[in-house]
């Protein structure tokens, strides 16, 4: 996930352009209970890095 570029757009005199970010993401699973005690398992894409690279 890269939040550093799009705030340095919006403010580029208070934060540095981003010189190294995600190249690689990867998914991650969880399981958890809902409301009514069953059992989910949830996959979220895009929640682990993998790699980085410069920019």
């Amino acid at each position: 996930m890269e939040l550093k570029p799009p705030v340095h757009l919006m403010t580029p005199d208070a934060v540095p352009k981003a010189c190294c970010a995600s190249t690689k993401l990867s998914a991650t699973s969880m399981l958890y209970y809902d409301s009514s005690n069953n059992v989910i398992l949830r996959k979220h894409r895009n929640m682990v890095v993998m790699a980085c690279g410069c920019h």
